[in-house]
C-alpha cells in the first residue's frame, strides 16, 4: 500500500494539470505542484484548510455552487472557466465527486487545465469565420448587383428590339411594386418583385423579329411561336435549363 501511495502521489505531481483533492468535509488534503503554481499558493500552507478559504472572496460563492452541484449530482462534473487577469491566462476547472463504491462520497477533486491557447485559437477561428462571412456577404451583394444590371440590360435590349412595347416593362414593374406594397407591406421581397416584373417579357429575346414586329394578325404557326416566350423567359431565369424536348 505504501508503494502504491508513492506511485499515485508521484503520478499526481507529474500531471500537466493542476489537481486539488478535498475530503468530505470540504477541506484540502492534497495540492500538486501545478495547482500551487496556477493559484500562486504554497501547498503546505493550505493542506487541512477549508477549500473556500483558499479562494478570493469574490469567487467563493461560485466555488460553493460547484461543490454543492457535484454533491447533489455525484455522477456529473461541474466545469468553470476561470480567467487569471494578472497573467491573462484561462483555466478550465472541472469539479468531480470522489466515490468509494457506488453510494459513499469520500470527497471531491478539482482538475485545472490551461486552455489559454485553445481559447486563442477558437477566438482566431471565430474572427476568421466572421471575416469570411462578411466577405461572402459582400461578394453576394456584388453578384446580385451584377445580375440585376445584366438582366436590366437584357430588358433594355428587348425593348429596343420591340419599339411597340418601349417602356412597358418599367411600367409593369412600378405597378407590380405598388400592388405588392399593399399586400405584403415594406419587405425584402419587393426587390425581387421589381426585378421579376422588369423581366417578365425577357423571353421575347427568343422570338423571331419578323414575328415580333409584324404588322397585322399572326397566323397559327406565328402565334404558337410567340406564345413560347413565357417558357423561354422561365428558362432564362431558371438555374437549370428546361429540356428542349419538354419545352
Amino acid at each position: 500500500m505504501e508503494e502504491l501511495e508513492e506511485i499515485c502521489l508521484a503520478a499526481l505531481e507529474q500531471l500537466p494539470e493542476g489537481v486539488v483533492i478535498i475530503n468530505d468535509k470540504d477541506r484540502i488534503v492534497f495540492i500538486n505542484q501545478k495547482a500551487a503554481e496556477i493559484r500562486r499558493i504554497q501547498a503546505t500552507e493550505r493542506i487541512g484548510k477549508p477549500v473556500l478559504n483558499c479562494h478570493p472572496p469574490e469567487s467563493r460563492e461560485r466555488v460553493q455552487r460547484a461543490l454543492q452541484f457535484i454533491k447533489k449530482n455525484p455522477d456529473r462534473p461541474f466545469v468553470r472557466i476561470v480567467h487569471d487577469k494578472e497573467k491573462d491566462l484561462f483555466y478550465e476547472n472541472a469539479y468531480a465527486c470522489l466515490q468509494y463504491g457506488q453510494n459513499r462520497s469520500i470527497g471531491s477533486v478539482v482538475i485545472s487545465r490551461d486552455i489559454t491557447e485553445k481559447r486563442r485559437l477558437e477566438k482566431e477561428i471565430a474572427s476568421r469565420m466572421k471575416s469570411l462571412e462578411e466577405n461572402n456577404q459582400e461578394l453576394t451583394r456584388r453578384l446580385e448587383s451584377l445580375f440585376t444590371s445584366a438582366m436590366t440590360s437584357m430588358a433594355n435590349i428587348l425593348e429596343a428590339k420591340d419599339p411597340y412595347t418601349n417602356g412597358h416593362s418599367t411600367r409593369v414593374s412600378k405597378i407590380s411594386v405598388k400592388i405588392a406594397e399593399q399586400i405584403v407591406g415594406i419587405s425584402p421581397e419587393l426587390k425581387e418583385i421589381e426585378l421579376a416584373s422588369e423581366l417578365h417579357d425577357i423571353g421575347k429575346v427568343g422570338v423571331r423579329e419578323e414575328i415580333l414586329n409584324k404588322r397585322g394578325p399572326l397566323n397559327d404557326e406565328e402565334r404558337e411561336h410567340m406564345m413560347r416566350h413565357p417558357v423561354i423567359g422561365g428558362d432564362i431565369n431558371r438555374k437549370e435549363p428546361r429540356n428542349p424536348v419538354q419545352s
